[in-house]
């Protein structure tokens, strides 16, 4: 503080040096102590010689000395008017001494106090000059602040702009994907339930005919035993008879012709019998083994659907999780 006050004095004392230089303004108190000295200069050269011109001067004398004391009005009041004009010429000149001195005195101090006062002027002028330049420098660095500020305001301003207005794209775009992946998640649910209860349905209806196909294949070789153990109990049966050809050549050559007749119709039932039995038992191969590669081609295509359907779940659930996490 005492290094702000020391240079502020120093450069209004230069302020004021340089204004009385430009201004030359002249001192007060000489000016006052000039016009005393000239005017008592001129009364004491232009004095009258004559007994008018000397009334005239007393008279004068007591018009001019009538603001000092009242004992310097009476001496003047009883002045005598001789013809030489001695004693007027030495009041006057008492009285002149005496108001130029008085005069000078109060002039000094008049011109000092004046001068004082226009010290103290100059230096509030400087003062309020040099607060008023540092005012204006501020106000200059405020406004391009200002200017800076509202610049950046604008330009904040324009960003949240854009961004509010990028945010709520985005939000429109996520939020139309959440209600596409939505409706594909009901879609394929309800598709999955529909295969689901299809491929449940079929493999129902696959497990009814295999049951049925091994009934059939239970019944066909249960009439296989029977068809080889009819045969083997009429060999048995054969063999426990007793053998009674015909005598007769006739009845012996038809009895030969009917066994052959039986034995042919056997062969034939029997080979008939293992045929069917084997293109049945083929075809139920068959289909056994394509009923369960449709099995597994419909528990194949429904677990990956089922993954599928799980990865967009997660990925939804995932994207949804994100959406709130921003919001």
């Amino acid at each position: 503080m005492s290094e702000s006050l020391a240079t502020v004095d120093s450069i209004v004392s230069d302020e004021l040096i340089t204004a009385q230089s430009k201004n030359k303004i002249p001192d007060k108190s000489s000016q006052k102590c000039l016009e005393s000295e000239n005017e008592s200069s001129d009364g004491t050269k232009n004095r009258p010689s004559n007994d008018s011109e000397e009334a005239f001067q007393t008279i004068q004398i007591e018009s001019s000395c009538s603001s000092f004391s009242s004992s310097d009005a009476e001496a003047k009041i009883s002045l005598p008017f001789n013809s030489q004009g001695r004693w007027v010429n030495e009041l006057e000149k008492s009285n002149l001494n005496n108001s130029g001195q008085r005069k000078n005195m109060m002039a000094c101090e008049m011109c000092n106090n004046y001068e004082m006062q226009l010290q103290d002027m100059q230096y509030r002028e400087a003062v309020l000059h040099i607060s008023i330049g540092q005012y204006e420098k501020n106000i200059v660095k405020l406004k391009e602040d200002l200017k800076k500020e509202q610049s950046f305001r604008l330009e904040i301003e324009e960003k949240f702009i854009n961004e509010s207005k990028r945010f709520e794209n985005e939000l429109k775009s996520l939020s139309s994907q959440v209600d596409q992946g939505q409706n594909s998640f009901e879609k394929i649910s309800n598709k999955f339930a529909k295969l689901n209860k299809s491929a449940n349905s079929s493999i129902a209806s696959l497990i009814n005919q295999i049951d049925k196909l091994k009934s059939d294949i239970v019944r066909l070789s249960s009439d296989n035993e029977k068809l080889i153990g009819r045969h083997l109990k009429k060999s048995r049966e054969m063999l426990s008879e007793s053998i009674s050809l015909p005598e007769d050549p006739e009845a012996l050559q038809f009895y030969c012709l009917q066994l052959r007749e039986d034995l042919i119709q056997a062969l034939y039932n029997r080979e008939h019998l293992e045929e069917t039995l084997r293109s049945e038992n083929i075809f139920l191969k068959e289909q056994l083994l394509g009923e369960q590669q449709s099995k597994e081609n419909i528990e194949e295509n429904l677990s990956h659907e089922n993954k599928t359907l799980l990865v967009r779940t997660q990925n939804l659930e995932s994207e949804l999780k994100n959406y709130k996490k921003k919001f």
